[in-house]
């Protein structure tokens, strides 16, 4: 009866903090050094449709080379989909126009061959890299470099294969099932892209992109900018603020317990006191007495605890104010299957943390209740 009402409250709570530390164990590595930029609701033009001095989103594709390799790395995703002819059969494909930078921003895995390089983006030429799916369901091998096929009409070689199911590392390995084709961004040069992903690395800083990229038109009115490093710290600090509000609950509880014992403790002793003088007194109840000193120490030390563990949840609960679901109110055309995986994260750790919070809030009402119902 007493486990059922003391302990049976608690667990939704548990079990949801369980998940959040789960959640917060993902390898998130690949994102660390990211920085995503994208249109907001209802500002990006149509796919394929052409720049513009009125087009409410984007950059021409000379402005974003201008950027690349200057101060760091940034490429796009012109999405589209195509049908690949081989030997006469067609096979439906994802195509990605890009940046010949794309697989050392994104880390990429070259698996045969290598990307298409400056020079063919340069030349808008008739090359393409394939994901490992690709070629395996297209020419059922890795190898395929120098392979043919044809696509709109023109023939196209097969400069690599690239593993891009691992982008964001082991955690997202295996999540991405679409045949992937990547060519050079300026086969589609009347197309404005509007979606970048930057790498940040070295020394290069946060407000260094977006000083940068606002000079190309991509601001905050229009665009959703998003460190994808911060996100991974809010999806983390779900749990630590979480584990920091059990710890609280449990710490309180420990406080309370140590100052009933206490209590009992100088009660018997202040009863004592009429009896014998202090020095007498302590030399016959030692243990009584240092069981008071340590509760008390016990009880700084817990106080202590929770009042470090309260400034760093309210560091976190910046960061994460900071950072509410960035990704949930953008218009995205590209890099869908690049932030699946920690879209998802990032919306499941605030459905738990939510459930988290509701059954923690009532589990402590049912230990009130259930207090009050034991005094009567």
């Amino acid at each position: 009866m007493w486990i059922r009402a003391k302990i049976f409250p608690f667990i939704p709570a548990a079990l949801t903090l369980a998940v959040l530390g789960a959640i917060a164990a993902q390898d998130y590595r690949g994102y660390a050094r990211l920085f995503f930029a994208a249109p907001l609701a209802g500002q990006s033009p149509a796919a394929g449709t052409a720049a513009g001095p009125d087009s409410p989103a984007g950059c021409s594709q000379e402005t974003l080379e201008d950027i690349n390799e200057e101060e760091f790395l940034i490429t796009c995703e012109l999405a589209h989909e195509g049908i690949i002819q081989v030997e006469g059969v067609g096979y439906e494909v994802a195509v990605k126009g890009c940046g010949y930078t794309y697989p050392f921003i994104m880390r990429s895995g070259i698996l045969s061959g290598g990307f298409f390089t400056a020079k063919d983006q340069e030349n808008s030429a008739a090359v393409a890299v394939m994901n490992k799916k690709a070629a395996f369901d297209i020419f059922g091998a890795v190898s395929v470099v120098g392979n043919t096929f044809t696509m709109g009409g023109k023939t196209f070689a097969v400069a690599g294969v690239i593993d891009d199911t691992g982008r964001a590392g082991s955690g997202e390995a295996d999540r991405n099932l679409q045949r992937n084709l990547y060519v050079p961004m300026t086969l589609y040069p009347e197309e404005r892209p509007d979606t970048f992903m930057c790498a940040l690395e070295g020394s290069v800083t946060q407000e260094r992109i977006t000083s940068v990229l606002k000079q190309a038109g991509v601001v905050e009115t229009k665009y959703k900018l998003v460190n994808l490093g911060v996100l991974v710290q809010v999806i983390r600090g779900k749990f630590w603020i979480a584990l920091i509000i059990g710890a609280y609950g449990l710490g309180l509880w420990l406080i309370g317990k140590c100052w009933e014992v206490m209590a009992g403790i100088l009660t018997e002793l202040r009863q004592l006191r009429k009896q014998f003088y202090l020095k007498e007194l302590l030399r016959q109840n030692f243990n009584r007495a240092a069981a008071l000193v340590l509760l008390a120490l016990l009880t700084a030390a817990i106080a202590a605890a929770l009042a470090a563990g309260g400034r760093l949840a309210v560091e976190l609960a910046a960061v994460w104010r900071g950072c509410v679901s960035p990704l949930f109110d953008l218009n995205l055309s590209a890099f869908t299957d690049t932030l699946a995986f920690i879209r998802g994260c990032d919306l499941l750790s605030n459905i738990f943390f939510a459930v988290f919070a509701v059954g923690t809030a009532g589990a402590v009402i049912h230990g009130f209740i259930f207090r009050a119902r034991s005094k009567d």
